[in-house]
């Protein structure tokens, strides 16, 4: 049974896009090991803020940033979707980054979304997943951070988070459920589970 057409909120690194096997290259010059669920510290890694940013300038100037590839299913996963609900895109990529990503996303999930939402830096001003999910009211978020995952389902949104090394250590909340792969993601929002 499907259920009633839904705003679906999708964060796009590490849910559709797999940033982290790019993103581990920055680390990759420093040539120690880094446990996969300490890689969004990347920052602690380096002598200095500066020279951790300029490096992740570097990388989101690379072609390894503009073609990264499609998480496992995402692809399927989103044309699935997109037929009985409406997707929005929501990332805490930044405004500087806007026209890299559409050009990566227009690449894999042409067509598959209504709109893409950048809740980075800009001009100073911050805007936080949750109240983008909430202006657009989303009734189904998916995200692999935690704090986002918290932030959002604690204002009754249903969320659902990607499963991650690096989100292992989140507790079971409430309206939210842990999915483990694309495929599980449209046969939970289908009703199929």
């Amino acid at each position: 049974m499907i259920r009633k057409r839904l705003k679906i909120g999708v964060d796009i690194d590490n849910v559709i896009l797999d940033e982290i096997s790019s993103l581990k290259y920055i680390y990759d010059s420093k040539k120690e090991s880094l446990p996969i669920n300490e890689i969004y510290a990347l920052h602690n890694v380096w002598d200095s803020i500066e020279e951790y940013e300029l490096k992740l300038k570097k990388w989101h100037n690379s072609e390894k940033f503009l073609n990264l590839k499609p998480i496992q299913g995402s692809k399927a996963g989103l044309a699935k979707l997109s037929k009985n609900h409406d997707i929005y895109l929501i990332t805490a990529r930044s405004l500087f980054l806007k026209d890299r990503t559409l050009k990566n996303l227009d690449i894999h999930f042409k067509g598959y979304y209504k709109d893409v939402h950048f809740t980075g830096y800009d001009n100073d001003k911050i805007r936080s997943k949750a109240e983008v999910c909430n202006n657009l009211n989303i009734n189904i978020f998916i995200d692999d951070a935690v704090e986002n995952v918290i932030e959002v389902s604690s204002l009754g949104i249903e969320t659902l988070i990607f499963d991650a090394p690096w989100n292992q250590d989140m507790k079971k909340i409430k309206n939210t459920k842990r999915v483990y792969s694309w495929n599980e993601i449209v046969r939970y929002i289908n009703g199929e589970l």
